[in-house]
């Protein structure tokens, strides 16, 4: 809940401080689609970690261990199978 609270409060900020800006506008609908997009990253976080994704690097996708399980890592396509 204080992720979303975050997300919202950054959201009203930004809209706010586009109000003076001459060249921006300012829109409810932008608050309310960001806090929708803060709420998906809030439900897709746990579903990564279960996939046992924790960090996306520069050498590609990594896993708790910090091994990579990307095609660079399995050459052959064969990835270990944890159980």
């Amino acid at each position: 809940m204080t992720v979303m609270l975050l997300g919202f409060l950054v959201s009203l900020a930004m809209e706010v401080l586009q109000a003076y800006l001459p060249t921006r506008q300012s829109d409810t609908t932008d608050i309310i689609t960001n806090t929708l997009g803060t709420w998906l990253g809030v439900m897709l976080v746990p579903a990564g970690s279960r996939a046992g994704v924790s960090r996306l690097g520069e050498a590609g996708l990594k896993d708790r261990e910090g091994g990579q399980i990307n095609e660079r890592a399995f050459p052959e396509g064969k990835a270990p199978v944890h159980s």
